[in-house]
């Protein structure tokens, strides 16, 4: 149930930001979306739906999710 809370919260305030603000100015993306923030997307959510399908999220399963989170930031910033 929290969960599905938070991921449909999220889904929510993404298409509804993007939207209202697509609707006053047009939006532009670079090229970093599709190297840098969809393939990390694509990795931590395969990470994070292996650690729920066990049921679990583990010490090391935490290291591993702030290893990938560190990894975007420097990514995003090179």
């Amino acid at each position: 149930l929290a969960v599905g809370n938070v991921v449909g919260s999220t889904v929510f305030y993404m298409t509804a930001n993007v939207g209202i603000i697509a609707v006053l100015h047009p939006i532009g993306s670079g090229g970093d979306v599709l190297t840098v923030h969809w393939p990390f997307l694509a990795g931590c959510l395969l990470v994070v739906t292996a650690m729920l399908a066990r049921g679990r999220v583990t010490r090391v399963g935490g290291v591993v999710l702030f290893g990938l989170y560190v990894a975007y930031w420097i990514a995003n910033y090179l």
